[in-house]
Parts: structure tokens; C-alpha cells; sequence
């Protein structure tokens, strides 16, 4: 049901519990059987989105792609999409500059 966590993911200082639970675990909670799934589901889209957050300055790439997979975890949740613009849009202004 779970693959294995991801191998030595760099994390930024006091994120490692949210990696954890977040992100180096690749387990659909929607294949959790026997319990009530949306809470899981959502604590762990609402961890993906703190850590993305932890990440923004340091690896805009890598904040993207957790708050995709925080989106699509939980599409219903728009602060996750109001990061994900702010997000596109510090990315692009970045860019400018260079």
C-alpha cells in the first residue's frame, strides 16, 4: 500500500516531521480502509502546503511540485491555490531579474 520514502530529500531546519507525514511518505491515504479518510486527507494536503511554504525561498521548483500534489490531494481548498499563484508569481519575478 506504501511505497518506500523518498531517499535523502534535503530538508530546510524544523521541517522534518512535516516530511515525514507529508511528503516522504507516499501512502494514498484513499486507500485507508476502515476510517474516515477526508481528516487524513486534508491533514496531510494542509502539512504539503505548510512545507511548500517552508520551501518557497529555497527550491521554488520543488514548493510547486509539493503544492500540486497538495492540490490534487484536495482540490477544494483554495488557499492552496492562492499559493500556488503567489508562488508563480515570485517565480516570475525571480526570473525577470536574472
Amino acid at each position: 500500500m506504501c511505497s518506500p520514502p523518498l531517499a535523502a530529500e534535503p530538508h530546510p531546519a524544523g521541517t522534518t516531521g512535516l516530511c515525514a507525514f507529508g511528503v516522504c511518505c507516499r501512502c494514498e491515504f484513499s486507500q485507508v480502509r476502515g476510517c474516515h479518510r477526508y481528516p487524513m486527507i486534508r491533514a496531510q494536503a494542509d502539512l504539503l502546503s505548510q512545507y511548500a511554504e517552508d520551501l518557497a525561498n529555497e527550491a521554488p521548483g520543488r514548493a510547486m511540485e509539493i503544492l500540486e500534489r497538495a492540490r490534487l490531494l484536495d482540490p477544494d481548498v483554495e488557499e492552496t491555490y492562492v499559493r500556488i499563484m503567489r508562488l508563480r508569481d515570485q517565480m516570475a519575478r525571480f526570473e525577470a531579474v536574472t
